[in-house]
């Protein structure tokens, strides 16, 4: 997929409004443009005639078109942007799928989770245009996130350890930093190990990861202790992991154990940390 930044290979630089030509990544002008949350050079394109129905492979029923691009790469601080772009598309002629529904739930419900640590000068511009995004789409605005006061026993309703794990991540996680409680940390802990190890292959694994990895064994080693064998699998899971080695299937028993022990230890236990930052 292309990056923001990116350039044109063969438009002539003398005419930045060319409507036809594709780039190395098959974008056209206004696929490139609505990728980059360029207001701007997206009504430019528009205006100048681009086929607002364009996507990324015509021989793909499901590739991707302009509005389906922005709402893949808008993060929190881009959706006033990603609201004029998907209005001006949307008068266009584009019509609205639920693929598109779905992004929009993803998007609102992703800036719920991090509005405590969002810059509050900028809340304002943002809510309204989630609340654009909202209505254009006719979707439900996501709940408000809802966060573990600290104090109150830890539990949920979900009864699988996978739909458990998300629960807990969106009750006990915050936004960034290290959580407050060790049940929270190890949680979060596991999440950014899944991410770093399944999602980037390890690109960026090092000694604070490895610290990670030590301090979840640490974290679930009191307390509440797990069932002896499993105590046994959860090291054996953590000795593989902290190589940064891509092992699924240990990652994913250092998750469904770390949640074991949460819920085994329901009552808040105070966490903090210095020996890493990540």
């Amino acid at each position: 997929m292309a990056t923001r930044n990116q350039t044109f290979d063969t438009p002539d630089p003398d005419d930045p409004l060319d409507i036809h030509t594709r780039d190395s990544n098959n974008h056209t002008p206004l696929l490139a443009a609505a990728y980059r949350l360029d207001v701007a050079a997206t009504r430019a394109q528009i205006v100048a005639g681009a086929d607002v129905h364009a996507v990324e492979d015509p021989s793909d029923d499901d590739s991707y078109n302009a509005i389906d691009l922005v709402l893949s790469v808008t993060r929190n601080a881009y959706i006033p942007q990603t609201a004029q772009i998907c209005r001006m598309l949307l008068d266009a002629g584009v019509p609205a799928t639920e693929r598109m529904r779905t992004a929009v739930r993803g998007i609102g419900t992703e800036f719920e989770f991090g509005r405590s640590g969002f810059n509050p000068d900028y809340v304002a511009q943002v809510d309204a245009g989630l609340a654009e995004l909202y209505a254009m789409f006719d979707v439900t605005p996501a709940p408000a996130h809802q966060t573990h006061d600290g104090v109150s026993p830890i539990s949920v309703v979900a009864t699988t350890w996978t739909e458990q794990f998300n629960e807990l991540w969106d009750l006990l996680v915050p936004p960034s930093g290290a959580a407050l409680s060790a049940q929270g940390e190890v949680i979060r802990i596991c999440g950014r190990i899944n991410r770093e190890l399944l999602g980037t292959g390890g690109a960026n694994w090092d000694r604070q990861f490895r610290a990670m990895v030590d301090t979840a064994v640490e974290i679930v080693s009191g307390g509440t202790t797990l069932p002896a064998a499993d105590f046994k699998d959860y090291r054996a899971a953590a000795k593989k992991v902290r190589k940064g080695r891509i092992d699924e299937e240990a990652i994913m028993r250092m998750i469904e154990l770390s949640v074991s022990w949460v819920l085994a230890n329901p009552t808040p236990q105070p966490f903090s940390t210095t020996r890493y930052t990540r």
